[in-house]
């Protein structure tokens, strides 16, 4: 619910993230995501999907904001969910997963 009354989802974590799941559901839903560039998130965000920050730099996480409230976010958002399904599906991981066996097979 919160996610579709939003814009822009906005993860200002200051240490590891592995592979925030929070990323991938904002970005299923279509909204562009502003993080900062820990763990697995850089992995991520890609393609024009969001930006990435440095941890502890708010006017870095600002600046991100401001830039993203002047785009054309509707158009934006297709191509997130897009991207997201396409990297992302369960059909996606389950095939990465059997060529990671096989090459140890």
């Amino acid at each position: 619910v919160y996610y579709n009354a939003s814009d822009v989802f906005v993860l200002p974590s200051k240490s590891g993230e592995g592979m925030p799941l929070v990323l991938l559901e904002a970005m299923a839903c279509g909204l562009p995501v502003i993080a900062t560039n820990v763990g697995g998130v850089p992995e991520i965000i890609e393609g024009g999907c969001g930006e990435i920050v440095p941890p502890n730099d708010a006017t870095a996480l600002a600046s991100a904001i401001v830039a993203f409230s002047r785009r054309n976010l509707s158009a934006l958002g297709g191509e997130i969910r897009r991207i997201v399904a396409q990297k992302y599906s369960w059909e996606t991981n389950v095939k990465r997963l059997i060529e990671i066996y096989e090459e140890f097979i």
